[in-house]
């Protein structure tokens, strides 16, 4: 299965590895932040929300790869 379409119908939490770069809907739970979507790039640690800590959610909302990850604009 496409490592993109995989993440897209899973839900991650903090401290896992992000497995494709792009726009996650951040799905907070009984929390008063207001973060709703963000940018993350593969490999990063998904961080913990200050207000709901641990019980956040991540899910791929749509795969954008950084222009680093471009084969076309490698050095």
């Amino acid at each position: 299965m496409n490592v993109a379409r995989k993440a897209a119908r899973e839900s991650l939490k903090s401290g896992d590895r992000v497995p494709e770069s792009g726009i996650y809907d951040v799905i907070h739970r009984n929390c008063p932040s207001q973060v709703v979507q963000a940018l993350f790039l593969r490999g990063e640690v998904l961080p913990e929300c200050r207000f709901c800590a641990h019980k956040v959610k991540f899910q791929l909302n749509q795969a954008m790869p950084h222009i680093s990850e471009d084969f076309d604009f490698r050095r």
